[in-house]
């Protein structure tokens, strides 16, 4: 392994604006290194189904055919803000972002590996079983990219998603459920100057539901409630929030296998806030 080459090449994808649905700059930038190593690269038409400035890269490197091919895989997006994004190198070689975008190490650490790695291989010519290379669109929107991606173009029964926090060396086997909902709350409508006891206000509503539901770890489960919108004048009760009164999404994760059991009795707990 070429330690500075793999640091060079983390830099230069942080470098690269990356958000989900606009990855043609990351997808460009690995292409053209595993071209220049001599390895066939297909991009599939994905895009048209996601939304995508580009779309998912397959990547084929022949190795010996008694052994069973692998498939190494990484995601071209990253989380916002991801314009303008800077990797700053300490004294201690700790590498961070400037502070008002993020680094961007989900997932251009997995990608740099992957990249690294292939050079690093080609360079040693060891024996090695065929490689798969898939760099996916859209991750961040819940796999987006890989969801349309055609499975049937690969050959590898194996795979190594590098994507993954925690200690180097590290390896999952199983990841929790990720569950997501939408609520709509349906108020009644009055005059909020007038009479606004005639109301029952919709966006009060959701506030409060929202207050009621954890948040962020509650056992070994996260929630989180992303948006919440609605309302179009100060003068109105509002009926219906967002337009209609929504917030939308919250996601769980859990390593509950019944998440439909867990979701359901997560609501359950938390119903103090409907209205009489």
């Amino acid at each position: 392994m070429n330690k500075e080459r793999l640091v060079k090449t983390f830099t230069d994808l942080v470098a690269l604006d990356s958000p989900s649905f606009d990855e043609q700059a990351v997808c460009r930038y690995i292409k053209e290194r595993l071209t220049a190593l001599g390895v066939q690269v297909a991009e599939d038409d994905s895009a048209a189904a996601t939304g995508s400035t580009c779309g998912n890269l397959l990547a084929t490197i022949p190795g010996d055919p008694s052994l069973e091919p692998v498939l190494f895989a990484a995601h071209m997006d990253t989380v916002e803000p991801s314009r303008g994004k800077q990797a700053v190198t300490d004294e201690n070689g700790h590498i961070t972002s400037c502070g008002d975008t993020v680094l961007g190490a989900d997932d251009f650490a997995g990608v740099s590996a992957i990249l690294e790695g292939v050079a690093s291989l080609l360079e040693s010519g060891a024996t090695h079983p065929t490689l798969e290379l898939l760099f996916t669109t859209g991750e961040e929107h819940f796999c987006v990219g890989a969801k349309a991606f055609d499975a049937q173009r690969l050959q590898s029964k194996t795979a190594y998603v590098m994507d993954l926090s925690g200690p180097v060396g590290d390896c999952a086997v199983a990841a929790p459920t990720l569950i997501t909902f939408s609520a709509e709350v349906v108020g009644k409508a009055a005059h909020a100057g007038f009479a606004p006891e005639d109301g029952v206000h919709a966006i009060q509503v959701a506030a409060a539901a929202v207050a009621n539901l954890p948040s962020g770890r509650w056992g070994d489960v996260t929630v989180n409630v992303g948006t919440i919108s609605g309302g179009r004048a100060t003068n109105i009760v509002r009926t219906v929030a967002p337009s209609p009164a929504k917030f939308v999404p919250c996601a769980i994760r859990t390593p509950w296998i019944d998440s439909t059991r867990f979701t359901a009795s997560l609501w359950s707990r938390h119903r103090r806030w409907t209205p009489n």
